[in-house]
């Protein structure tokens, strides 16, 4: 057998653990390099591309429904803040047809104001103003019957 038949019948099997060993035990000075890690990742990242692919699809629909919910948030809570303010109005109108009301009723309504206030206060895109009046005219009635105890 020559050298040449013998290399060709068994040079795939010893060479395959010299490439083994000299790649685990590659280092340069003092940067030391992994070529496993390097391998491991190609391989990982070739077997997993389909599944990175509808990862990141799933990522950008998942930041879509968070936008969009937050916008809805925003929408909901300025709707809430324009209700509490027809409410204000509302009562504000009341007392100026001199129609009486009870102190639970004052103090519900002092409550709507404050939630009104922090709203607008924390939003300073939100238009205030509207109700200004009102709510003085509220807590000018409220304090005289509050002296007078001349409540309904």
């Amino acid at each position: 057998m020559s050298l040449k038949a013998i290399w060709e019948a068994w040079g795939p099997v010893m060479v395959t653990p010299a490439v083994i060993i000299l790649l685990s035990l590659v280092e340069i000075a003092p940067i030391k390099i992994n070529p496993w890690s390097a391998i491991m990742k190609f391989l990982g990242s070739r077997l997993n591309s389909d599944v990175t692919t509808r990862l990141d699809t799933m990522q950008q629909c998942q930041n879509e429904t968070r936008q969009k919910l937050n916008e809805h948030i925003k929408k909901d809570d300025a709707q809430t803040a324009s209700l509490w303010r027809t409410q204000i109005l509302r009562f504000n109108d009341e007392l100026l047809h001199d129609r009486r009301h009870t102190k639970e009723h004052f103090d519900e309504v002092l409550g709507t104001i404050k939630d009104y206030e922090t709203y607008c206060h924390t939003h300073d895109d939100y238009p205030n103003g509207k109700c200004v009046h009102a709510i003085a005219n509220i807590n000018r009635v409220y304090d005289e019957l509050l002296e007078s105890h001349d409540f309904l």
